[in-house]
């Protein structure tokens, strides 16, 4: 029995004796100083290594404990200003780790700057905060009560010494703004003393506008202006044209002329493009831009439209008709000329015209003013296949299906064999208007062409308006014989094309 129970306790005896504690080699802190203020506390975390160490017992002491005291679990309790360190000791081995610790007295209430660098909507105030702020800034207001619930403008941006400046912005001019700054602490906000400052005078110039890119209708009139408000201007900085062909002054500009509002670039220049003006017609104009609640005002500079060209005739209605047909390099003089022949939205003569030659496709797989695009007149891509827009410039374009109805509406028309003594037949409109009865055009019968064949027995005159129910029609005036009226032709054909210039 002895020999048997030696056996079994060696074994146990052994195992105990192999068993090796890990001990504790030394503890640190995350950060080695920290500050906070008097009656704030800050937890403050000891690390102890290894982090298999048996034993972690820590215990917390304070070298000063009439500056900063410690709890157990490490909470530092601000006391009294002053510096002082904080240790934790490991039971194990008394190893220690130290973290030093600043306490700063009360939140103090800023010091504010005077205001500086004012203009007429702007400002920039100073002040000085206390160590320990996290946010600085400023309230301010147009009543001397400024409080928490006034406008306020925040940074957390300050210097070494706590130096800190923002802006304000939006403000009126010749205005009295009342401001404190703020400081925020973790306790508490505190507040500076209420100052105040007034927004400088608008002071704003506008130079003498001019007119650019003039035509019998249209204008571009620009502007410049100079203001001490920085751009980008802020609500209630616009500028204006007003125009006249009567009101010559200032003051009558201001009662009688057509305001036209303008957009300001960054670099104080501006301007409009009016329309519906009149042809040969002298306009009066001036420039003004509003800031706030003041306006300022350019003198009085003028302009001339263009006269008419010598190849329209106003009928007293909707549009000017050219006097002569398109051709290949502009617009015929003569009215019994016939002019070049154009496919249906193209704007080049050829000397082929069918389906296999023509721009958009055959009559079956049309590629724009079809269907499926519902383009149904030339402006609706822009005037782009307007052969009239191309040749003669921007004024001018095919007249639409309509604008050929009002000329059979508003015109007594006749069959002429023999346009004056030319051998040239065709159809004389002349207008029924009041004070345009002695106007007329002359259409002559300059025919058509399909294929490369061209049939001058009667006239054929595109419209700017497709067929609505075939897309591979367009609208025409045509005559033949005694016989004249609106119908539609094959797009892919070669007919004339006699210009309106807009009215706009």
């Amino acid at each position: 029995m002895r020999k048997i129970f030696a056996l079994l306790v060696f074994p146990i005896l052994l195992l105990a004796c192999n068993k090796t504690e890990i001990r504790v080699s030394r503890v640190s802190f995350a950060q080695d100083n920290v500050s906070l203020m008097v009656g704030e506390t800050i937890k403050l975390v000891a690390a102890v290594y290894p982090n298999e160490a048996a034993d972690k017992t820590i215990f917390w002491s304070s070298n000063d404990e009439t500056v900063a005291t410690v709890d157990d679990d490490g909470t530092v309790h601000g006391i009294k200003v002053g510096s002082t360190t904080i240790k934790a000791t490991s039971r194990d081995g008394g190893k220690t780790g130290y973290c030093r610790v600043k306490v700063a007295g009360l939140p103090v209430p800023p010091t504010n700057g005077n205001a500086s660098d004012i203009t007429c909507c702007s400002a920039y105030l100073s002040g000085t905060a206390t160590a320990g702020v996290s946010r600085v800034g400023a309230y301010y207001s147009e009543s001397p009560d400024v409080d928490i619930t006034s406008d306020k403008v925040e940074s957390r941006d300050y210097d070494n010494d706590f130096n800190f400046r923002v802006e304000l912005s939006g403000l009126k001019p010749s205005t009295t703004y009342y401001y404190r700054c703020f400081a925020a602490y973790s306790l508490q906000t505190m507040l500076g003393e209420v100052k105040s400052f007034k927004t400088r005078e608008v002071e704003a110039g506008v130079t003498p506008p001019a007119a650019s890119d003039i035509t019998c209708f249209t204008a571009t009139l620009n502007g410049s202006a100079t203001t001490n408000c920085p751009y980008p201007y802020e609500a209630g900085h616009e500028c204006w044209f007003l125009v006249s062909k009567t009101a010559s002054t200032l003051e009558s500009l201001k009662t009688d002329g057509g305001r036209y509002h303008a957009t300001m670039n960054s670099d104080g220049t501006f301007s409009a493009q009016i329309q519906s003006l009149f042809h040969d017609t002298k306009y009066y104009f001036v420039a003004y831009i509003t800031l706030h609640d003041t306006e300022c005002y350019s003198a009085v500079s003028s302009f001339q439209t263009q006269k008419l060209p010598n190849r329209v005739v106003d009928l007293g209605l909707s549009v000017f008709w050219a006097i002569g047909n398109l051709s290949s390099s502009g617009l015929h003089g003569n009215p019994w000329d016939s002019g070049s022949y154009y496919a249906w939205g193209e704007t080049e003569p050829k000397t082929n015209y069918t389906w296999n030659t023509y721009k958009w496709g055959i009559f079956n797989a049309l590629s724009r003013y079809n269907d499926s695009d519902n383009k149904t007149e030339l402006k609706d891509y822009g005037y782009e296949d307007d052969a009239a827009r191309a040749k003669l410039g921007k004024d001018w374009r095919i007249p639409t299906r309509s604008e050929w109805q009002e000329l059979f509406d508003n015109c007594t028309y006749t069959k002429v064999d023999n346009y004056n003594g030319t051998s040239v037949s065709g159809w004389l409109f002349t207008s029924k208007k009041t004070n345009h009865t002695n106007k007329s055009i002359f259409l002559p019968a300059a025919g058509r062409i399909s294929g490369s064949t061209l049939h001058s027995d009667d006239g054929h005159y595109w419209s700017a308006s497709r067929d609505t129910e075939k897309a591979d029609q367009a609208w025409e005036l045509y005559f033949v014989n005694d016989y004249i009226s609106l119908s539609t032709y094959a797009r892919c054909s070669g007919l004339s094309v006699r210009p309106v210039m807009c009215r706009y």
